[in-house]
């Protein structure tokens, strides 16, 4: 690359700028500027622009606020230009601001407004802040400003637009403690069971600081595992990595397995559907009523059925049919996907191929299924039906976990329904659709919450 040439990052580094500058001395800040795009074949003209005089210092101004300063505050309150007026600014974000002890600060839109200062600015034009608290009132979350505080520990978006970008940064209510601010990590342990584990372990929690806010734990006596789940919450430099640092002599002492993850972090999912889309629909809803906490970066389907639904959701739809000689490419593509998605957790939600023995052992404890469950068991086409010729009284459904033996993978949740002889197939078929969608969103959720741990070939589940 010539010398006169420069790359910054912009637009919170999803794009890459190239410029090229003629002058003898070159200025470089530390923030990239904003450039007109470059024309067809990315050419752009260079112009030589003559250089000002110097103006000389101006005015030096001294801000005179009793408020924390911005860049060095640990709680900041910002509002947005969805507040309406420069009154209705200082009228809702000074008061709560003066309460916390906060600094102020507001969105590009807002200062541009008129309703707070330069410097009151957050974002990637203005200040980069990674505070203990960020609470955005009203502020959808332009790519600029998410840019300038998504690393802060806590943030708190309050906003009457449910699809803000600012809520997929942001901590779940029921995860964010306002007194302590505190955040939340989930631990699972195991290891062969003997006494002292538990001790061991609150010691050196204790020591960090932490509080344990939920426990649960088991003993299987055929094995002698034993098996944990803690939700532990403290202040801000709680960590997983401190946490998985604090437990390095239990660890050793016992040959415990630990694993923490951050509750704050929402997990990604991809769905695995071909026509029968109940199942992800249920998933869905339940995501943007917020009773699981995921999202969806991927649908992937053998048929084009629920296309439209993808492209409703704004979820990306991936259309892959699949026959005896393209079955490994696709499932290749999955992978890849997966990868590239960082997804933690593939649902085959009425997903109807066979996987591979290789893909199932690939993804084991990633990928979830869910399928009707009959006494006797009716294989193939039109299950429903094959009950109803039988005379069936229980139907029901099983989500367990995949692996290379079909639908015979560890159990998470299943459920059963009476039926009787008055009832028709359709009726047997739209029961199980309904068993179905609950069955397959509660192991969803007890996976995504980290309530499951394998024990061989069965699962041990810490339900709520």
């Amino acid at each position: 690359m010539p010398p006169d040439t420069f790359k910054g990052s912009i637009y919170a580094g999803n794009a890459i700028q190239t410029v090229q500058a003629s002058n003898a001395k070159k200025v470089i800040t530390v923030r990239t500027a904003s450039f007109s795009s470059a024309s067809q074949g990315n050419a752009a003209a260079v112009e030589n622009i003559s250089a000002a005089a110097d103006p000389g210092l101006i005015e030096n101004k001294l801000s005179d606020t009793d408020r924390p300063d911005l860049t060095l505050a640990k709680i900041i309150i910002s509002g947005g230009r969805a507040l309406g007026s420069s009154e209705k600014f200082q009228e809702v974000i000074l008061p709560i601001a003066d309460r916390l002890g906060a600094a102020v600060g507001a969105s590009r839109a807002a200062v541009d407004a008129g309703y707070a200062p330069n410097d009151c600015q957050v974002g990637q034009t203005g200040e980069v802040v990674a505070r203990d608290l960020y609470i955005a009132v009203r502020i959808s979350g332009a790519i600029q400003h998410l840019a300038g505080m998504k690393d802060s520990k806590v943030i708190v978006a309050i906003n009457k637009d449910e699809e803000a970008p600012t809520f997929s940064l942001s901590c779940p209510p029921d995860q964010f403690d306002p007194v302590t601010m505190s955040q939340l990590q989930i631990l699972t342990l195991t290891c062969d069971d003997r006494p002292g584990i538990v001790a061991a372990v609150a010691t050196g929690l204790a020591a960090l600081g932490a509080n344990i806010a939920e426990s649960s734990q088991f003993w299987d006596r055929l094995s002698n595992r034993f098996f944990m789940r803690l939700a532990v919450q403290g202040h801000g430099s709680l960590s997983t990595a401190s946490i998985e640092r604090a437990l390095e002599p239990a660890s050793d002492r016992f040959g415990l397995c630990v694993h923490a993850v951050d509750a704050r972090r929402r997990p990604k999912i991809i769905i695995m559907v071909s026509k029968f889309d109940h199942g992800m629909l249920h998933l869905l809803y339940q995501i943007k009523a917020g009773w699981l906490n995921a999202d969806v970066v991927a649908i992937v389907s053998n048929h084009e059925d629920c296309r439209g639904i993808a492209e409703g959701e704004k979820v990306a739809y991936h259309y892959w049919p699949v026959c005896k000689d393209n079955k490994t490419e696709q499932e290749q593509k999955l992978l890849d996907l997966v990868r590239e998605t960082g997804a933690d957790l593939v649902i085959l939600a009425r997903y109807m191929q066979v996987l591979s023995d290789d893909l199932s052992t690939r993804l084991f404890g990633k990928m979830i299924n869910i399928h009707h469950s009959f006494l006797p068991s009716f294989k193939g086409a039109k299950p429903y039906h094959q009950a109803y010729e039988r005379g069936v009284k229980l139907i029901g459904a099983t989500a367990h976990y995949v692996t290379p033996d079909l639908d015979e993978g560890p159990i998470i949740d299943q459920e059963t329904e009476r039926v009787t002889h008055a009832m028709s197939p359709e009726d047997l078929v739209a029961m199980g659709r309904d068993i179905e969608s609950r069955v397959l969103a509660r192991a969803v959720k007890l996976h995504l919450e980290r309530r499951i741990m394998l024990n061989g070939n069965k699962t041990i589940v810490f339900s709520r």
